[in-house]
């Protein structure tokens, strides 16, 4: 059972008389998105949370590498950690750089680029101690787990401003021994209308543009520990052709926001999503996310697209979030 946001139904909407390019809605312009990329200050302490306590399967290792082909400082390293929930293709990087200079995101659930990973979880008690013991801060009212007819669950925060909500697993008996037996991952939006028209415009996302905003439930209020008066709106997309991961938007309207994420790839509690698009769709798939509000580059000021691109490029969304775009290499 979800308990923070009810998933809004995809409608299929006709492309907006403007849009950059003319192409069929449903049109597969990405054909690889994996996983998303975590910029974590500890990758030991972040394999713990996600490995030891919530069960994830450690697929692969990587050690200290040059990072300076990702543009980062001159002497930058990296070294990553691929996880997946079980039975699953549900898939988290977790990326732990050195030897360069670290901003730090710090994002409350209604700042545009928050993330939240949602698990039902068996062994509810163990999920939840457990993520308590490594530091993790507990977002809900009181500092303690919401019950409702007999379900508990919880959000909490780790010090890269991640989030997890932790559900009690009902389906325990079919779980085939799994500590996670579902998964899905929401993304805070600054507008969640302006949010529909570029994923629907530069990706053929099936969003709806007009969502109402409606009142949080008693137990979405205490979940987010937020008040009466906050409102929400929520629609879920994914990129056509590619099952994983849907991205579930939310838009929360009432407390004051921070602005959107401004992180490089190395600054911590920085997401990262890398794609890969056709290779004679990249110049165009690039000019389609600037002229639909992205920013190209990851600096402050957005870079200037040459006539003819290759490569890898960073893209910011709307909310600030990171995209890693290339053709296939």
């Amino acid at each position: 059972m979800r308990f923070i946001l009810t998933v809004a139904i995809c409608l299929t909407i006709s492309m907006a008389a403007n849009a950059q390019q003319s192409m069929t809605v449903g049109e597969q312009r990405v054909i690889d998105y994996q996983r998303i990329h975590l910029n974590v200050e500890s990758l030991d302490a972040s394999i713990s949370a996600f490995q030891d306590v919530l069960g994830m399967e450690l697929l692969r290792y990587r050690p200290l590498m040059n990072g300076e082909f990702l543009g980062t400082d001159p002497g930058s390293m990296l070294r990553t950690a691929g996880l997946r929930v079980t039975g699953s293709d549900f898939e988290i990087e977790l990326i732990e750089w050195t030897g360069s200079t670290h901003n730090k995101e710090f994002r409350d659930f209604q700042d545009p680029g928050m993330l939240l990973f949602a698990f039902e979880v068996n062994d509810f008690d163990a999920r939840f101690d457990g993520l308590r013991n490594l530091g993790w801060e507990v977002i809900s009212a009181e500092g303690r787990a919401y019950r409702n007819e007999g379900q508990r669950a919880v959000v909490l925060r780790d010090s890269n401003s991640f989030f997890v909500e932790l559900t009690e697993s009902d389906n325990a008996d079919s779980s085939q021994g799994r500590s996670i037996t579902q998964a899905s991952f929401w993304m805070t939006v600054e507008d969640l209308r302006e949010t529909a028209n570029f994923y629907s415009r530069v990706f053929n996302f099936e969003l709806p543009l007009d969502v109402a905003y409606r009142p949080l439930s008693e137990k979405q209020r205490n979940l987010l520990d937020a008040s009466e008066t906050v409102q929400y709106r929520s629609a879920r997309g994914v990129f056509p052709g590619l099952g994983f991961p849907a991205i579930n938007f939310q838009e929360f309207q009432g407390p004051e926001k921070r602005a959107p994420l401004r992180h490089r790839v190395q600054d911590y509690g920085g997401p990262t999503i890398p794609i890969v698009v056709r290779e004679n769709d990249l110049q165009q798939i690039l000019e389609d996310m600037r002229d639909n509000g992205a920013i190209i580059g990851q600096e402050q000021r957005p870079a200037v697209l040459p006539e003819e691109v290759d490569g890898t490029w960073w893209v910011r969304d709307p909310n600030g979030i990171l995209y890693q775009v290339e053709a296939p290499q």
